[in-house]
């Protein structure tokens, strides 16, 4: 339903569900499609953008000027936080959080967490730079543009936080141009500072699934034709999780799912990648298993571009370094890693560092030692590589 937020009794009862279901337990609250609550007062017809495509059926139609990111929209968050930390601290216990969907620009978006007075919105205006401005064609000068920008919009105080995929777009190895695609994403997301928001089947390295006109079930979709559903439909990223090699790849006993199992399933499921020696739920696991570290949480954080394609982020905290390494390019390039211990580092420098997570495509191993002055990494390859003493931490990531 569309509701009036207008009227104060709608305000009122909407932020009486908010109570209810704090009173139930819950840790906080995922907002949907949050920029189009409000509409303008005058209830305007909005103006044609001048779409190249003449179907109005699609967002870009509209120039939605009258409909979308008002200002009431981003005060009544601010009116939701407060009944959280009003519940905190009445009830005690861990903060509640809220989560805000919203694909607007980023000088939107950055309005969610606080305004100029210090009143307080969303602790996690989800940041969607990583699919709306990067894609199989980014080089690594705009991965720093677009990770730059962000963390240059989060007000001081607040958590960044990282979206590869959701449920609305293109899943991140087809989106990214391949499976090969996937340890790399993981690795940028995850050795990034804050919150990274994974979608369910990112750390199996999913792909889409193709649905046939006859499966589709995205109301987007199922409101056009057999010749253009595939425009508009976000079914092929919807598909079933994928557990095992049985039958639905583990996900249900019925005899159907709702959408169709991918058939690559039997190989990319959490079972075969858990007894695989390598794979890309292994990976992911063990670049979690990194940022559980504390000098990931406290480090210094810096970006750069090495060598023809590469995309360096760079973390520093008690001596030890990290360095991630990942080739977006189809073909080997050579860095020279060291060089960055004297743009961000006030600790001593050194010649080598021991492999800690490896892509699936890499050739080397765990606690493999590499020089630091001159690594040549394989086309599409990702390290994450540690040098220096226990208490001391440099983290770098490089994507080609």
């Amino acid at each position: 339903p569309d509701l009036n937020y207008r009227n104060p009794a709608v305000v009122e009862a909407m932020k009486n569900v908010l109570r209810f279901w704090l009173g139930k337990g819950v840790d906080g609250f995922r907002i949907d499609a949050v920029p189009w609550l409000f509409e303008d007062e005058q209830l305007r017809d909005e103006p044609l953008s001048g779409w190249s495509q003449d179907d109005p059926l699609r967002p870009e139609y509209l120039n939605h000027i009258y409909t979308q990111d008002l200002p009431e929209t981003v005060d009544m968050v601010y009116q939701w936080r407060e009944v959280l930390d009003e519940y905190k601290k009445a009830k005690g216990g861990e903060t509640r959080v809220l989560m805000t969907e919203s694909w607007s620009a980023l000088s939107v978006v950055q309005t969610y967490f606080n305004d100029s007075n210090g009143r307080l919105g969303s602790q996690m205006p989800f940041n969607f730079q990583l699919i709306m401005r990067l894609d199989q064609n980014s080089k690594a000068s705009d991965y720093k543009t677009v990770i730059d920008s962000w963390l240059d919009a989060v007000p001081v105080g607040h958590a960044p936080n990282w979206v590869l995929g959701n449920h609305d777009k293109r899943r991140v190895a087809s989106r990214m141009g391949g499976e090969h695609m996937a340890d790399i994403m993981e690795m940028v997301e995850l050795s990034m500072p804050g919150v990274s928001i994974t979608y369910q089947g990112e750390e199996l390295g999913m792909t889409d699934t193709d649905i046939s006109w006859a499966d589709t079930k995205d109301p987007s979709a199922c409101q056009t034709n057999q010749n253009v559903y595939q425009q508009y439909t976000r079914d092929p990223a919807r598909t079933p999780f994928q557990w095992d090699a049985t039958a639905n790849a583990g996900f249900t006993t019925a005899s159907k799912p709702w959408l169709p199992v991918n058939s690559n399933y039997a190989t990319i499921n959490v079972d075969s990648e858990q007894k695989a020696d390598k794979s890309h739920l292994k990976v992911f696991e063990e670049l979690v298993k990194l940022r559980d570290d504390d000098d990931f949480h406290s480090s210094q954080f810096g970006t750069a571009v090495l060598g023809q394609s590469t995309f360096a982020i760079i973390r520093i905290a008690n001596g030890r370094t990290y360095f991630t390494l990942v080739n977006l390019a189809n073909a080997q390039d050579t860095v020279n890693v060291a060089e960055l211990f004297t743009k961000f580092s006030t600790t001593k420098s050194f010649d080598t560092a021991v492999v800690r997570v490896a892509s699936v495509s890499s050739k080397r191993t765990a606690k493999e030692s590499v020089t630091l002055s001159s690594i040549q990494l394989d086309p599409y390859e990702g390290l994450l590589v540690q040098s220096g003493a226990k208490n001391c931490v440099a983290g770098l990531l490089l994507i080609f």
